[in-house]
């Protein structure tokens, strides 16, 4: 998985996975990332993790699980500011369900 520079965010330490992902920006400036990785449907139970290094951002992100209904602060020890608007997420779980990591909270106007 490699990020683009333009999109203030990169990938490291997941390497070994092969992960889909798509950056979203909504009318109030907030921006999120859905991420999953793609696993046969039915056949296998995917739990793992990955890190994340973002730029640009104002406050920790958020972690929205749909299928759950969830929208929650990444659990502790997950997040470390290396840098004013710059976060590395550390061990961010990872599914075979899109999981998005949201700037904010997407109601915020």
């Amino acid at each position: 998985m490699r990020g683009h520079p333009h999109f203030g965010w990169r990938a490291f330490e997941a390497s070994d996975l092969d992960l889909l992902f798509g950056m979203l920006w909504l009318e109030n400036g907030s921006r999120g990332f859905i991420y999953w990785q793609p696993a046969p449907l039915h056949t296998v139970e995917l739990e793992t993790s990955a890190s994340f290094v973002w730029h640009g951002l104002s406050k920790a992100p958020l972690l929205a699980d749909p299928l759950a209904g969830t929208v929650e602060p990444l659990p502790d020890g997950c997040v470390e500011r290396i840098a004013p608007g710059t976060f590395a997420l550390h061990h961010v779980p990872v599914r075979d369900t899109p999981l998005f990591l949201l700037e904010g909270t997407p109601w915020e106007q």
